[in-house]
């Protein structure tokens, strides 16, 4: 844990000192699931910077749940460009993403992401990777053969309407099976709105509320969460 933090660190330090756009965000989330047993609350932060034609963006935060042993909920890596195919403008997105439930169970995401937008609408399809593996000391400790579970490939899909009310505010609503550090099986989307404030020209004000399904074909009533998320974004 301590190396990806160290190495989470250098990237913040190094994006900071490079001559390029930079976007900082942080925001605060409470919610509740059939999984979180009560409320719990995240706490993330992250940067964004823009050098030439890249976009470099690192991602962290806390979790405050009855439910998890490690108050350190993720940190997240994205590298992404913008590019064309057939004349359309389309931008690309490589991550990677470490979620420690606990000291004894971590999860690794990989994938790769395209993002098109159109008029009012925007698409997103990619596909990751994931792996929930035991620590190595953990395994060895306890004489464990295998110590990963790995799930080949998973469909990633957003489809967000957008509607600026004027030149300041402006609303979202998407169906999608991933948001923030949460990335849900194909068959269970997330229901996600967002209004925005653009109160300066370098600030902007934002508000989420999610509405997280059970699955598709669960055969009980769908409705497995919800959250509400505030934040803040602003230019350095």
């Amino acid at each position: 844990m301590k190396y990806r933090l160290i190495l989470f660190f250098l990237m913040l330090i190094s994006l900071q000192t490079l001559k390029a756009q930079i976007t900082a965000d942080i925001s605060m989330l409470g919610g509740t699931n059939y999984a979180s047993s009560g409320l719990y609350s995240d706490f993330a932060g992250g940067i964004t910077a823009v050098v030439s034609e890249w976009q470099f963006e690192a991602t962290a935060g806390v979790t405050l749940s009855n439910e998890r042993e490690n108050i350190f909920n993720a940190l997240r890596m994205d590298v992404s460009r913008d590019f064309s195919i057939k004349e359309k403008p389309v931008t690309g997105h490589v991550f990677y993403q470490w979620k420690p439930f606990s000291a004894i169970l971590h999860e690794h995401n990989a994938g790769i992401i395209f993002h098109y937008y159109s008029n009012k609408f925007s698409y997103d399809i990619g596909l990751n990777t994931r792996i929930f593996k035991l620590p190595n000391v953990y395994a060895e400790l306890n004489d464990y053969d295998q110590t990963s579970l790995w799930e080949p490939i998973n469909l990633m899909y957003r489809i967000t309407y957008y509607h600026p009310f004027s030149d300041q505010w402006d609303f979202k609503a998407s169906v999608t099976n991933f948001d923030a550090f949460l990335i849900q099986q194909e068959t269970n989307p997330m229901l996600v709105t967002n209004l925005g404030y653009q109160f300066s020209a370098t600030s902007k004000l934002y508000l989420d509320l999610g509405y997280l399904q059970a699955g598709l074909m669960n055969i009980r009533v769908n409705y497995f969460g919800y959250f509400i998320r505030g934040g803040i974004q602003w230019k350095l």
